[in-house]
């Protein structure tokens, strides 16, 4: 039986398959099981591992509530662990690290909110006995570890270039995230830590090291639905828990290769200035005048006793 019979004879049946026919492409581009919302930001202001964990689990089930799809949350305490996630292409979206995204070409969604601003001020804080900047040289320096530029972020980032962390530290003691860092100086385990200016309770600030951006809401995984990525994006911005993270504000992607730019290494070239040119005439070099060779009066300089 030929078609255009079928549709004059069953026409319901006709449109029903019509219907069926075009959903299955948009069903096709659905991911196969639920979305996997990631976290993976040492240097984020979380207490510990618990707190990144637990957050990251909340904005999971917000996301699936307000885009309407399965969600999941997952916390990666190490760089390779993610990263290996990321090339099995078992993460969709992911919060990250403001050093470790810095590297990364991942498309920013948005940037996580600590009182309404998108960054923080960061310094560099000592324990006890370390009086100033350059009794630190041979002392033992405590940083989050994220990734391959943790000590690039140090050096030019934080300290502007003025030394080799390399050369200047005796020892580099990296820790999963900025809050065990900054207990390592409390307890005497090391000497020093860069750390967000309200990480430093106890410690004492000898350097301000500037602003750092809090971690960004990227998409991981690329060719997911532009409509799935909308709803999320919208999900994401609509989220304020508390805490660590307060909201978050859409894109910051040029803070993330601002601060990229940063952790390059400086050179530092004395100034160049020409000074303006002075034009004697020859008559006011020549001709001096008359010399008046009297002395002038002193007598007001004097005590006569």
């Amino acid at each position: 039986m030929r078609l255009g019979t079928v549709a004059s004879r069953f026409p319901l049946l006709a449109a029903l398959a019509l219907v069926l026919g075009g959903a299955l492409p948009a069903r096709a581009q659905q991911p196969a099981g639920p979305i996997v919302i990631a976290i993976y930001a040492p240097n984020a202001p979380f207490e510990g591992a618990d707190a990144r964990y637990s957050y990251v689990q909340r904005l999971a089930a917000h996301i699936g509530s307000v885009a309407g799809v399965p969600t999941k949350g997952q916390a990666f305490a190490r760089a390779g662990d993610f990263e290996g996630a990321v090339k099995k292409g078992t993460v969709d979206f992911a919060i990250v690290d403001s050093v470790y995204l810095a590297a990364r070409t991942f498309k920013v969604i948005a940037t996580g909110t600590t009182g309404g601003s998108t960054a923080k001020h960061w310094a560099l804080f000592v324990g006890a006995g370390i009086p100033n900047f350059t009794a630190l040289q041979g002392k033992r320096l405590a940083y989050a570890s994220s990734g391959p530029r943790d000590l690039a972020f140090i050096e030019h980032a934080m300290l502007d270039s003025e030394i080799n962390v390399g050369k200047f530290f005796g020892a580099k003691q990296g820790t999963p995230d900025v809050a065990s860092a900054v207990a390592a100086v409390a307890l005497g385990k090391a000497d020093c830590v860069v750390a967000p200016v309200d990480r430093g309770k106890g410690l004492r600030k000898i350097f301000d090291a500037g602003s750092v951006p809090n971690p960004g809401f990227v998409q991981v995984k690329t060719g997911l639905p532009e409509a799935l990525v909308a709803s999320v994006s919208k999900a994401v911005l609509g989220f304020g828990a508390g805490g660590a993270l307060d909201g978050w504000r859409g894109g910051g992607g040029d803070a993330f290769r601002g601060l990229a730019g940063r952790m390059g290494a400086r050179t530092r070239k004395a100034a160049m200035s020409e000074p303006d040119v002075l034009r004697l005439e020859s008559q006011d070099v020549l001709l001096l005048g008359k010399i008046d060779a009297a002395l002038p009066p002193l007598q007001h300089y004097f005590w006569t006793p």
